[in-house]
C-alpha cells in the first residue's frame, strides 16, 4: 500500500485494514499495529506509536516530540472528519472546520467527541488533580467544545 491511498479514520476502519494480521505495513515507515493487551490499533512511524485507535471509539494522538511534516501528515490520514492537524508559526493544533474551533495540540490528547479521554502512557494513572475530560489540562472542569474552556478560543476563565 502507498502511503498516498491509506486513510484510516476509525477503530473499525483500522480492524478492517488488518484482517487477521497483527500488522501491516501501509507507507514507508508506517504501519498499523494491533496491541495484544488492549486490543487498541495504532499507526506507528518510525517505530513510534503517533494514533491510537480504541475499541471505544477514542482516537489518541502523540507527535512523540517529532512536530514533522510526515508526522503530522500521517495524523491528518488519521483524524476523524471534520478534524484537521494544523501548523501555523510552529505551533500545532487540532481544527474542526465545521465549527471553525482551534483546539492546541498537546502529546497524548484525546481528539475531543470520540470517547473518554485517557492518558495513552498510563491509562490507570490518577494524579487527583482536576483534568479536563478532552484536553487533560489540569484545572478544567469543561472541555474544549464547550464556552470557558481556556484550551479552545474562549477565554472565560482567564480572569477567574
Amino acid at each position: 500500500m502507498n502511503v498516498r491511498d491509506f486513510e484510516c479514520r476509525s477503530y473499525e476502519q483500522a480492524v478492517e485494514l488488518l484482517g487477521d494480521k497483527d500488522r501491516l505495513t501501509v507507507g514507508n515507515n508506517t504501519m498499523l499495529s494491533r496491541d495484544s493487551v488492549d486490543f487498541s490499533v495504532n499507526v506507528v512511524l518510525h517505530g513510534q506509536d503517533i494514533v491510537w485507535f480504541h475499541r471505544d471509539g477514542r482516537v489518541v494522538l502523540d507527535s512523540c516530540g517529532y512536530r514533522t511534516e510526515p508526522t503530522k501528515e500521517r495524523i491528518n490520514r488519521c483524524l476523524p472528519t471534520p478534524w484537521q492537524l494544523c501548523q501555523s508559526k510552529g505551533v500545532w493544533a487540532l481544527w474542526r472546520w465545521d465549527l471553525e474551533q482551534e483546539v492546541p495540540f498537546v502529546d497524548g490528547m484525546t481528539v475531543p467527541g470520540t470517547g473518554p479521554s485517557v492518558n495513552p502512557h498510563n491509562e490507570a494513572q490518577d494524579t487527583g488533580t482536576n483534568l479536563c475530560s478532552e484536553c487533560r489540562v489540569e484545572e478544567h472542569d469543561q472541555c474544549p467544545m464547550t464556552p470557558g474552556c481556556s484550551c479552545c478560543a474562549n477565554t472565560a476563565l482567564e480572569g477567574e
